[in-house]
């Protein structure tokens, strides 16, 4: 049972993705992977790719996702968050949460609302 990666699309702050890997999450960026200014579905592509999960306060990707979903085709898990919903470290003790109750198996085609 593989462990939840964790990958940041464009929109979501950067302490983020560095809080989670001070507490042991592998998580990276879209941009530190090179990967910014391209589409929604090829993001999701990458991650899924990567056998991660995409963390996002992009409400296109959750139409995209269901797009997917009826299309037969699997993504390595969505990670949604309203950008204001929540404060950064509020979100990250959430996902490291998350990563410590679900493997990435579980988390595939699956979108996880913080």
């Amino acid at each position: 049972m593989a462990k939840i990666k964790v990958i940041a699309d464009e929109n979501v702050h950067m302490a983020i993705v560095e809080g989670l890997k001070r507490r042991g999450v592998t998580a990276w960026s879209v941009q530190t992977a090179g990967r910014g200014g391209l589409s929604d579905e090829e993001q999701l592509e990458y991650t899924t790719s990567q056998g991660a999960c995409l963390l996002t306060h992009d409400d296109d990707l959750l139409t995209l996702a269901d797009q997917w979903r009826k299309n037969g085709r699997r993504h390595g898990g969505i990670i949604y968050v309203h950008q204001q919903a929540l404060q950064i470290g509020e979100i990250i003790r959430r996902i490291k949460t998350l990563v410590d109750i679900k493997t990435a198996e579980a988390m595939e085609s699956h979108i996880e609302f913080l």
